[in-house]
């Protein structure tokens, strides 16, 4: 539920990306998809989802 939260605040305060280690339930195919219909339905845009390696290789 946590996860959902992070993703909302921060869909609310339109930041741009999001930071993340957790592969396996905040950035899986269907939190994804649930998001983007959520922030569609709302009028918000999803932030950019990254893991540090990806920002800091």
């Amino acid at each position: 539920m946590s996860d959902f939260r992070i993703v909302t605040v921060s869909s609310i305060h339109g930041l741009d990306i999001l930071v993340s280690e957790d592969d396996h339930s905040m950035k899986s195919r269907l939190a994804i998809e649930s998001y983007l219909k959520v922030n569609d339905r709302n009028a918000f845009r999803i932030s950019a989802l990254y893991s540090i390696n990806q920002l800091f290789p």
